[in-house]
C-alpha cells in the first residue's frame, strides 16, 4: 500500500507539470481571474481525468490481468513513457502561451469547467498516457491497493495544480517562456526516471 501511493504521489506530481493547454488555461485564469477561479476550473480537468481512468479500467483491466499480457504492457509503456520523457528534452523550443487559446476575463463557472474539461478530454495524449498508467497500475497492484495508486495520484494533482495556481498568481511577472521550458526539461527527466523504474521492478522483481 504504501508503495504504490508514494508511486501514485510520485507520478501526480509529474503529470501536474506536463506542459500543455491545460496546463497554460489553470495559468491563465489564476492570473486573470484569481486563484479561486482557477480551482473551478481544475474541476473540469479533474472530472475528465477520473471519467477516462475509470474507462480505461473498466475496458483494459480483465484484458491485461492476464499473466501472459502483464510483461507486454509493462515494456511497452516504459517505452512511451520515456519517449514522453525525451520530447522536452530534444525538441528547440516550446510553444509559446500566447499560442493557447485565451480564457475570457468573464468566464461563468461552468464555461471554465466545460472548457478545461474538453481541452483534457479531446487530447490524444491525455488519453494515450492514462491507457498506459492503468495498463501498467493493473499488472502492480490489485483491490484497493490499486485505487489507493490512482486516489493518490489525483488528490496529489489537485494540490499542486492550487500551487501552481498560487504561484502564477504571486509571481506573474515572473513567468517568461525559458520558464516553461525549464519545467518542461524538468518533466522529461522525471518521466524517463520513472519509466526506468518500472522496466527495473518488470526484470528483476
Amino acid at each position: 500500500m504504501i508503495e504504490a501511493i508514494a508511486s501514485g504521489i510520485f507520478l501526480g506530481i509529474v503529470i501536474s507539470f506536463m506542459i500543455g493547454p491545460v496546463f497554460f488555461g489553470l495559468i491563465q485564469v489564476s492570473i486573470r481571474q484569481g486563484i479561486g477561479r482557477a480551482m473551478i476550473y481544475e474541476i473540469g480537468t479533474v472530472t475528465s481525468d477520473v471519467m477516462v481512468i475509470v474507462l480505461c479500467y473498466l475496458g483494459l483491466a480483465s484484458f491485461i490481468q492476464q499473466d501472459k499480457y502483464k510483461f507486454a504492457v509493462a515494456i511497452v509503456g516504459a517505452i512511451v513513457l520515456f519517449l514522453f520523457g525525451l520530447y522536452p528534452l530534444v525538441i528547440k523550443k516550446q510553444k509559446k502561451q500566447e499560442e493557447i487559446k485565451e480564457i475570457e476575463a468573464k468566464s461563468t463557472a461552468f464555461s471554465l469547467i466545460t472548457k478545461s474539461f474538453l481541452l483534457n478530454t479531446i487530447n490524444p495524449s491525455v488519453i494515450l498516457f492514462w491507457i498506459l498508467q492503468v495498463g501498467l497500475a493493473v499488472t502492480n497492484f490489485n483491490g484497493g491497493v490499486l485505487w489507493a495508486y490512482f486516489i493518490s495520484i489525483v488528490g496529489t494533482m489537485i494540490l499542486f495544480d492550487f500551487l501552481k495556481a498560487f504561484g502564477a498568481n504571486k509571481i506573474k511577472r515572473y513567468l517568461k517562456p525559458r520558464t516553461f521550458a525549464l519545467i518542461a526539461k524538468i518533466e522529461g527527466i522525471l518521466l524517463i526516471i520513472f519509466s526506468a523504474v518500472i522496466l527495473i521492478r518488470t526484470f528483476f522483481f
